[in-house]
């Protein structure tokens, strides 16, 4: 069997395009700046009420915003209901809809706490939950791949909880036309907020994560769904 020239550079040309796209996607997606945000648990042993050096004794010295002193300087005849903010550092990452920022702020009001920002829900929690559920970012559902080799690369907000913390995620494709979960690939131990995995067969596929310290493993979090078209 004869390939003629022509048909050869449309394939080369459909390779390189599907590299390219994936190239693409994983610089779109490393533009994000995740960091790590503020310890837990000190973050959640900050009480209304409490004074700025009392916040000072346990966060340290934020990263930006004024005191209550400059506050009344500034603003002499309003400042006894005026809300400022110190700033302890964000979370900044993409998902499917473009830019999802959480920023860890404690909103002071004459020199006190009136009250910090809670992102992921803890104070919401049932007591008996130790660990907070991941959120995936990346990809979220019904994202189309038309790249190969079939590499995704996988995204998530940070649990907060106790002891260290890692991350189990679970990828399963369709068998005879239906989930197999019996069939599922976990991937355990991983120690970041991001990784990338490859993936099996031109199919749709799925996946989730939980949190783990070793003791004690979150929920997992909602299955997020994908299609490879190549």
């Amino acid at each position: 069997m004869k390939i003629s020239l022509s048909v050869i550079i449309v394939l080369l040309f459909v390779v390189c395009s599907s590299e390219a796209q994936y190239e693409k996607i994983v610089k779109d997606r490393s533009l994000a700046k995740i960091q790590k945000p503020p310890s837990s648990k000190l973050w959640f042993s900050i009480k209304k009420g409490m004074t700025e050096k009392e916040v000072l004794d346990i966060l340290g010295k934020p990263i930006s915003g004024d005191n209550f002193e400059v506050i009344k300087k500034e603003y002499p005849k309003h400042h006894d209901n005026f809300l400022y903010s110190w700033s302890y550092g964000e979370l900044n990452a993409m998902g499917n809809t473009g830019p999802k920022i959480s920023n860890f702020s404690v909103r002071f009001t004459q020199g006190k706490v009136e009250y910090i920002d809670d992102h992921f829900g803890v104070k919401a929690l049932d007591p008996s939950v130790k660990i907070s559920v991941p959120v995936p970012l990346w990809p979220e559902s019904e994202v189309i791949y038309s790249h190969y080799p079939r590499i995704i690369d996988l995204r998530w907000w940070a649990s907060v909880g106790e002891g260290s913390i890692t991350y189990e995620i679970q990828v399963d494709h369709k068998y005879m036309g239906k989930w197999s979960t019996t069939r599922s690939t976990v991937y355990k131990n991983i120690q970041s907020v991001s990784t990338t995995l490859s993936f099996t067969g031109k199919q749709p596929g799925r996946w989730r994560i939980r949190a783990t310290n070793g003791k004690d493993k979150s929920k997992w979090s909602k299955y997020q769904m994908f299609v490879f078209t190549k």
